[in-house]
């Protein structure tokens, strides 16, 4: 894309949003599909959950799946972005040790990619071009 348009100058900014520990995130992923579950029949995007998160879907899925599996949420249909959603049941899955992990495992890759990010020299992000790198919080 930089080499169709040859923009003069590339800024790189991030704000690390402090959502990858789990409990923050599941806290701020609950908290949205509640306001689903409240204010649109309990149909939500998962691309809006990925943003309004500042995680990929596969994140917000896994997400989803910890909230399913500890009886909170139970989707009732999903096609495509869409999903709908119901309040569960709360009774615990047995699954959940294994559902906890992928969801640790996906926001740790996360939280290392914006680590990885916030250090690594503006060169390295997009070679040959005048970029101005800034990270905030």
């Amino acid at each position: 894309m930089l080499e169709k348009v040859s923009p003069e100058t590339v800024y790189l900014f991030g704000i690390d949003p402090g959502l990858d520990d789990p409990e923050k995130f599941l806290k701020r992923l609950a908290g949205l599909t509640k306001r689903a579950l409240n204010s649109h029949q309990g149909r939500v995007n998962v691309s809006i959950l990925a943003a309004a998160t500042a995680q990929r879907e596969a994140t917000v899925r896994a997400g989803l799946a910890w909230l399913m599996a500890r009886g909170h949420l139970v989707m009732l249909d999903e096609a495509d972005d869409e999903i709908h959603l119901a309040i569960g049941s709360q009774t615990a899955s047995a699954d959940l040790p294994e559902i906890a992990a992928r969801l640790k495992a996906l926001l740790e890759e996360t939280a290392a990619y914006r680590a990885h990010f916030a250090r690594a020299e503006k060169e390295t992000l997009a070679p040959g071009r005048g970029i101005s790198h800034r990270s905030g919080s």
